[in-house]
């Protein structure tokens, strides 16, 4: 260990800033797989010392890896090549120390290291990495066509999603090549490019025989990108409610001002959507300008926690029904709900016990709620036990036995 330790301090200051976003950046991301305790596992004790000791992190950070390491810490390999994404000028010794010490290989270093560009993969691979269709995808993605090239001459899957992966990252030499090579399009390759704001990728496209359907118009309009929204209209895409119910759901307020004004019609979706992602504007200007509404705006309303939202809808003359006390029951503001006369019914408490509210579930039981049949069961699966056993203590029913 002692040997290991002192490889890491003689690495340079650049293999040690990859060496912390090896273990930072990628573990606290939970990509995982479960390392043995450091106790069990020299190699990992040897990382979370090089970091924690040398690379002088935070208190909060060593916690933080103290408790990935133990129990979602991913390979440390992985996490190599991951950090080479992270830093393009990362160099090959962090992989081949890694290597060096003992860490495994998984089943993602390729594909992390070809997201990140990096032709790391040659070494991983002659050294035994094993890879899969992720590899060529997360090329494709990161528009790094020379290991797009070099991968598939070498033996490694692809799948029928490149374009799309392609397509989706906005780099058009990247689709370019694919076409040329064999690989399959479809309309997901259109509704990448919609989503993601390529214009110029998506007219290449199509102008080279790429199918296409509603889903472009209403990913394009779900992102915001209102001059892709406006290209594919005008030549011809077909389009259907969706366009400015996602719109209106994503805040995008001058994308569904567009879509209405153009003949998309959206439905009673429009205002369920501004009204879960917390949106009023959009929401006052959808009603001023026609959009229908239902109960279920309230209780978007009311699950997102928007109370303000939920008292102007109902200022406005928005119905409500149960469902918006027990959304409430998960997102808040039950009390306001209950005392301004909103109906409720056992699944507030149901949803109050799945969430562990076990405050609210106490004050929904203590005003005249009625229990759920599963008011116990949604607590102990949600691991909720304290809720559970309180709830039993005050002589809710238990769950019928399935037959």
């Amino acid at each position: 260990m002692a040997c290991s330790i002192l490889g890491v301090r003689l690495l340079g200051h650049e293999v040690r800033t990859v060496v912390n976003k090896i273990v930072v950046e990628y573990t606290l991301k939970a990509r995982a797989r479960v390392w043995m305790a450091p106790e069990q596992n020299p190699t990992n004790h040897v990382l979370l010392r090089c970091v924690n000791r040398d690379l002088r992190l935070p208190l909060k950070n060593q916690l933080q890896l103290q408790r990935a390491n133990y129990h979602q810490g991913p390979c440390a390999v992985a996490a190599a090549a991951a950090a080479t994404a992270l830093t393009p000028r990362a160099p090959l010794e962090v992989l081949q120390w890694l290597h060096q010490v003992g860490c495994g290989w998984y089943q993602e270093t390729c594909g992390i290291a070809a997201s990140g560009g990096h032709l790391h993969v040659q070494w991983a691979r002659a050294n035994g990495c094993p890879w899969d269709v992720l590899t060529c995808s997360s090329a494709a993605r990161g528009g790094h066509l020379a290991v797009l090239q070099w991968a598939p001459a070498h033996g490694c899957p692809w799948r029928k999603e490149i374009c799309s992966d392609a397509e989706g990252g906005g780099h058009l030499a990247v689709l370019r090549w694919a076409r040329g090579n064999g690989c399959p399009w479809d309309t997901e390759t259109c509704t990448s490019a919609a989503r993601s704001g390529h214009l110029d990728v998506l007219q290449w496209a199509r102008t080279n025989g790429c199918p296409w359907n509603e889903v472009t118009c209403s990913a394009a309009a779900r992102s915001g990108h209102l001059s892709v929204l406006q290209w594919a209209r005008a030549h011809g895409c077909p389009w259907n409610d969706e366009t400015c119910n996602e719109a209106a759901g994503m805040g995008h307020l001058a994308v569904l001002q567009w879509g209405r004004e153009n003949g998309g019609l959206g439905s009673v979706k429009i205002c369920r959507n501004a009204a879960s992602s917390g949106h009023l504007h959009l929401l006052q200007w959808a009603r001023s300008n026609g959009c229908s509404w239902d109960e279920g705006t309230c209780s978007n309303a009311a699950g997102g926690g928007h109370l303000a939202m939920l008292q102007w809808a109902r200022a406005n003359g928005c119905p409500w029904d149960e469902d918006t006390c027990s959304f409430a029951a998960e997102g808040g503001h039950l009390d306001w709900a209950r005392a301004n006369g909103c109906p409720w019914d056992s699944e507030v408490c149901d949803r109050a016990a799945a969430f562990g509210h076990m405050e609210l579930l106490q004050w929904a039981h203590a005003n005249g709620c009625p229990w759920g049949d599963d008011t116990i069961s949604y607590a102990e699966e949600g691991d909720n036990w304290e809720t559970a056993r309180w709830a039993r203590a005050d002589d809710c029913p238990e769950p019928c036995e399935s037959s």
